[in-house]
């Protein structure tokens, strides 16, 4: 019989709204703060919130941004696609021994390895993918504003190749606050108005490939319809 999972054990997420972060960018570590506005749950394979940019040296709000963590430690769907239970208090001690590097140690935590691997994967295809259609961000798909990263890891931790094994990497890119997704875009904009914006996702979507992108994620739910401020006219754009 499988083991019951003690509910009481399990660590709640860092990210809650009115939380600030201190993420870091590029090789001289510059920090950014950031004030977390709302979440964007559920959480699948990255960790999704809304989050103001504050100034340097006040709380001043200097713009908004969409931020994607690729936290493995609650990224739920990513954590139940390999059988893994959510993040505990035992998960967290056991990885925060990690860097004493004994096989007892390995044991416990290859599995949270192998996750803390295909994160960094997603965001290294991610960034390069943002790379590719730099011609395209701010218009059919949103602007990359930085990546960015955060340390999680023990103060005395000196081995190079584990200190990637406590970062979690993000994105912060454009937030589009005033639309709808293209599967709630019939009820929401004028009949005459809506081949045209089919036709728009469609041309998004090839647009990809055009860049030499393989989308294997193209869905309804992935498109925000937004308004332009040029016009009355609706406008499809890629999200996700």
């Amino acid at each position: 019989m499988a083991q019951k999972l003690d509910l009481s054990t399990l660590v709640v997420a860092p990210y809650q709204v009115g939380n600030i972060l201190t993420l870091q960018r590029g090789e001289r570590r510059l920090s950014i703060r950031v004030k977390t506005r709302e979440l964007r749950q559920p959480w699948t394979f990255s960790c999704c919130m809304v989050v103001d940019i504050l100034s340097d040296s006040s709380d001043t709000v200097e713009g908004t941004a969409f931020l994607k963590l690729y936290n493995w430690r609650f990224a739920a769907q990513q954590r139940s696609d390999q059988g893994l239970d959510p993040w505990t208090e035992q998960s967290a001690s056991d990885y925060a021994q990690f860097y004493h590097e004994t096989d007892e140690d390995w044991d416990a935590v290859q599995d949270e390895v192998f996750l803390v691997h295909e994160a960094h994967n997603m965001y290294r295809n991610e960034t390069t993918v943002y790379k590719r259609l730099g011609p395209l961000q701010g218009t059919t798909v949103p602007r990359l504003i930085d990546a960015v990263e955060l340390d999680i890891g023990p103060t005395n931790l000196d081995d190079e190749n584990k200190k990637d094994l406590f970062k979690v990497q993000e994105i912060l890119i454009e937030y589009i606050s005033d639309g709808f997704t293209l599967r709630h875009f019939d009820s929401m904009v004028p009949a005459e108005a809506l081949q045209g914006i089919v036709d728009q996702a469609v041309d998004i979507a090839r647009s990809l490939g055009d860049h030499n992108v393989l989308n294997a994620d193209v869905r309804i739910n992935n498109f925000i319809v937004t308004q332009t401020h040029e016009s009355d006219q609706k406008r499809s754009c890629r999200y996700d």
